[in-house]
């Protein structure tokens, strides 16, 4: 057997895996954060089918034009690779909101023991006045987690009054986290 047959065998047997595993992922996803204490806004993922059926043509590609072993390595690669972060992105993305045990928001996961703080932005309180220019703003919509792990990371919410309501998910969830004003 030519070793761009096994390449391709090899690239479909792991795109197969992905998608099977999905059903899986989201469950144990599931197990682990607990139950939805609030749901967020979840955004639509379009181009998760566009990719999900390109990944098997790119490798459905080599067939028909052989490219050589580095180049159908790479392109076998990047379908399977392809499928995985679209797949993941959709996941969370349909899963946003607050949990018993994590937050799911910008197709992140982050689990509350990992967070040590939720400083109030500087930008908050800096005596501006509110215009609707400045409530619909980027800063008003986004949220500063201080983590163990991944150190400083900020989420993005629809709108203020989302993002407040999941500040106050999160304290009853996690009631010993800092919110105190940090520069």
């Amino acid at each position: 057997m030519e070793i761009n047959t096994i390449l391709r065998i090899v690239s479909y047997i792991a795109y197969i895996c992905v998608l099977c595993s999905y059903p899986l992922r989201k469950k144990n996803l599931l197990r682990q954060t607990g139950k939805c204490i609030l749901a967020l806004s979840r955004k639509r993922q379009p181009l998760v089918y566009i990719v999900l059926i390109c990944a098997p043509l790119l490798i459905l590609l080599q067939r028909f034009r052989d490219l050589g072993v580095p180049i159908n390595i790479i392109l076998s690669g990047c379908a399977v690779l392809g499928a995985e972060v679209v797949l993941r992105e959709y996941n969370l993305a349909s899963l946003a909101g607050v949990y018993e045990q994590a937050v799911i928001a910008d197709s992140r996961v982050i689990f509350f023991r990992d967070i040590l703080a939720l400083p109030t932005l500087a930008y908050e309180n800096s005596g501006e006045t509110s215009t609707e220019e400045n409530s619909s703003s980027l800063y008003d919509r986004s949220l500063k987690i201080v983590t163990s792990h991944s150190g400083v990371i900020f989420i993005g919410f629809t709108d203020k009054s989302e993002r407040d309501k999941a500040v106050d998910a999160i304290c009853s969830q996690k009631p010993d986290v800092d919110t105190r004003n940090q520069p």
